[in-house]
């Protein structure tokens, strides 16, 4: 079953979706959310939010995810969010032993401020090249931890 959504989060991201919504749409495929509303939460995130080179999309999309699982709609939850932020720090600690860091910008080294920069990798494959596989690694680390 993992590997299969974690095939299915690749191609999602293939057919044009970013990263984001690739990694959370497959991974909260089960919790029975309207598909149209999840792929339009985590639109802006793509390109380390908003083609801003931040944290990698990828990685929001896992954050989001793990938070529908672990986190708590009460104030005053102590136990529920530490319960989360471990389950979060556990993921950035995964992530960051395969890329180094949560960077979108340092992961596809492309500065994704500068529109013709960013224009010119889209055009050369870049992000065909390395995203697939940081969607996978996003995707497999997060169901892990589910």
């Amino acid at each position: 079953m993992k590997e299969e959504k974690v095939f299915n989060a690749v191609a999602t991201f293939e057919e044009g979706y970013n990263c984001a919504q690739s990694v959370f749409v497959n991974c909260a495929e089960e919790l029975n959310l309207n598909e149209s509303e999840a792929f339009k939460l985590t639109h802006a995130f793509g390109g380390g939010i908003a083609n801003q080179g931040e944290v990698c999309g990828a990685v929001m999309g896992a954050y989001l995810f793990l938070s529908l699982i672990h986190g708590s709609d009460l104030p005053n939850q102590i136990v529920a969010k530490e319960n989360l932020y471990a389950k979060i720090k556990a993921f950035q600690e995964n992530f960051i032993e395969e890329y180094g860091t949560l960077t979108c910008a340092d992961i596809v080294k492309v500065n994704m401020k500068d529109n013709d920069e960013r224009i010119k990798a889209l055009q050369n494959g870049v992000f065909a090249s390395v995203c697939p596989k940081v969607v996978a690694i996003a995707t497999e680390i997060a169901l892990d931890l589910k």
